[in-house]
């Protein structure tokens, strides 16, 4: 096999060593259990090989009309090898086959562009907000069913797309919160708060107050700039900006992310 040759194929479970060993190195911090249950979820997660050595992985989140893109990583090591190119081809290229009509992501500065080569315009910033919080080591069920389906039911009504797979991988994580109002939800997973979408502010700020009471060691959210009641919300609450990162969209439809508070994280929406 040619070492220098960049080959994409979808993940195996034999995988997961290597990915940790390069988000390890790319990113600086190890693999989170949420991210190696996502590996082998729904989620489409493509590989890059060179030679028998893994270099690098992309995930693809499906939600209908609209992808999400995340996990992008690729070793230092072969850095403009052209492992991130490959990857990007072939996720275009698996999107299409999908039914995907648009593609959407939150990129680093030093990741941008080469998502801007495959046609990826910013719109937006996705800002990561942070707090003090209280310590909590109260252990929290996953949301019931009937709460759980309410929820599925107010994201496919605010967004427009089926994030059902996702938001069951998410509800199955570890201290997982539901609050659910009329009008929006907030679900918190161990410190993070999100998916939190609402249809106004007054609905997104009791479901913030709900949530933080229900699980007070939430500390972190994945905020649109462009939301500037959710910026209000949250800075009333003690949030403050950390990180700043380009949200970019291939193509169209896209997510209205004026009800969208604080996303799952930067790899869902």
């Amino acid at each position: 096999m040619n070492r220098n040759r960049t080959v994409v194929r979808r993940f195996r479970s034999g995988d997961v060593d290597a990915l940790e060993r390069i988000a390890l190195a790319a990113y600086g911090y190890p693999m989170s259990p949420g991210m190696r249950a996502r590996l082998a979820g729904d989620h489409a997660t493509l590989v890059a090989e060179r030679g028998d050595t893994v270099v690098g992985c992309v995930l693809l989140a499906d939600y209908g009309a609209v992808g999400y893109v995340g996990s992008m990583a690729v070793d230092p090591g072969v850095h403009r090898s052209g492992a991130g190119t490959a990857l990007m081809e072939a996720l275009i290229a698996l999107a299409a086959q999908s039914g995907i009509e648009s593609l959407a992501l939150d990129a680093t500065e030093m990741g941008a562009p080469l998502y801007e080569r495959f046609g990826f315009l910013e719109i937006d910033r996705t800002l990561v907000l942070e707090r003090r919080a209280t310590p909590s080591a109260t252990s929290l069920r996953s949301p019931d069913e009937s709460s759980f389906e309410r929820l599925v039911e107010l994201d496919r009504e605010l967004l427009g797309c089926d994030r059902k797979a996702a938001l069951s991988m998410l509800a199955s994580e570890q201290n997982v919160t539901v609050s659910l109002d009329p009008r929006g939800y907030a679900m918190t997973r161990a410190d993070v708060l999100g998916p939190w979408l609402a249809s106004s502010p007054e609905a997104a700020a009791r479901l913030l107050r709900a949530a933080s009471q229900a699980s007070p060691g939430i500390r972190r959210m994945f905020v649109p700039e462009m939301n500037g009641a959710a910026l209000s919300i949250a800075d009333m609450e003690g949030y403050r900006r950390t990180r700043s990162l380009r949200h970019m969209v291939r193509g169209s439809p896209v997510l209205p992310r004026m009800r969208i508070f604080g996303q799952a994280s930067l790899g869902h929406g």
